[in-house]
């Protein structure tokens, strides 16, 4: 396998060097090759093979399910339903319901700490936020943050939750450690979706209602740019090397494709009826967005920036949230 050269240099052979570059290319699929698409409109979690571009099953959960978050491991799914007031956890695995629990008065944005012993749970009608046990869902904390509390994301160390609160027009900034707020910055109209750079500078936040994207130092909390997109901006997502960031435009059936060092829309393309829930998947090759009113998942390629396949999906599928192990 390897043998050893002039001056003490290992030589490692070419088949060896194959073999392990087709293990980290197939790192992301061993961890997590399923997408869990929330449907609001028949009450299910289609659960998608990446792979083969199939559903492999669907679980009936609560009513209204909209928010997901994904184990890095996949091995648990937790889902939020804010009609039926419920959070469900699902067996990444064998894709079956292995806990539940009422949880406040309208479960809705939901985000897994970087440790995956807490799940954070923001409560649409209540303006909190609950810190639960992944495990068996008890209350750990309860925290007061601004009104309608909708997207969250937390920073890379998991030191700092975002929370974007639509009708208040601004940002929470929770300190994980103590479960208090320690700022609000103000951004665009009816912030809703919400993402964060992998390397922990910037978070971005999708207006709704004013058509742009928020783009907040993580080191200062201000608002640093503003970034001018399509109609209705309901979420967001960005490349692994956060170079790109891909905002669904619910009103223009559509997605802004933006340059973020550059700081401006690069493409606009029509992406399907009425997109929501967006996911770049860890190995940064494929984009999963969830059309509601298409009833699919597009999968489109990252780099070319086409559109490869359409995957039917249940009734109404929202995906509010990391619904891809690993993703962004």
């Amino acid at each position: 396998m390897r043998s050893t050269g002039p001056h003490g240099v290992i030589r490692v052979s070419k088949k060896l060097i194959v073999v392990l570059v087709l293990l980290l290319s197939s790192t992301w699929v061993s961890a997590g090759s399923y997408a869990f698409v929330t449907n609001q409109g028949d009450n299910s979690v289609s659960v998608i093979d990446l792979l083969d571009r199939q559903v492999q099953a669907t679980v009936q959960v609560g009513s209204k399910p909209a928010g997901v978050a994904v184990s890095r491991d996949s091995l648990r799914v937790y889902i939020t339903n804010p009609e039926s007031k419920e959070v469900f956890v699902l067996d990444g695995r064998n894709h079956r319901v292995v806990a539940r629990s009422m949880v406040g008065l309208g479960p809705l944005g939901i985000a897994l700490g970087p440790s995956g012993r807490e799940v954070f749970v923001a409560d649409w009608h209540a303006d909190v936020v609950y810190v639960l046990n992944a495990d068996n869902l008890d209350q750990l904390a309860r925290i007061q943050v601004g009104d309608s509390p909708s997207g969250l994301v937390l920073n890379p160390s998991g030191s700092l939750l975002f929370v974007a609160n639509r009708d208040e027009n601004m940002v929470s900034v929770v300190d994980t450690k103590n479960y208090q707020k320690v700022a609000e910055i103000l951004v665009g109209e009816r912030p809703f979706g919400i993402a964060a750079s992998r390397n922990g500078e910037r978070v971005y936040v999708a207006n709704v209602a004013s058509n742009d994207v928020s783009v907040i130092d993580c080191a200062s909390l201000e608002v640093i740019a503003t970034i001018p997109v399509g109609s209705t901006p309901y979420a967001i997502a960005l490349t692994p090397d956060s170079r790109r960031a891909f905002v669904t435009n619910q009103h223009d059936n559509s997605i802004s494709v933006i340059d973020t060092e550059r700081r401006q829309v690069i493409l606009e393309m029509e992406i399907g009826e009425f997109p929501e829930g967006i996911v770049v998947e860890p190995g940064g090759r494929f984009v999963y967005i969830a059309n509601w009113f298409g009833n699919e998942l597009v999968v489109l390629d990252a780099e070319k920036l086409q559109i490869v396949d359409r995957i039917p999906t249940g009734e109404s599928p929202r995906a509010f949230g990391i619904f891809v192990a690993g993703g962004s």
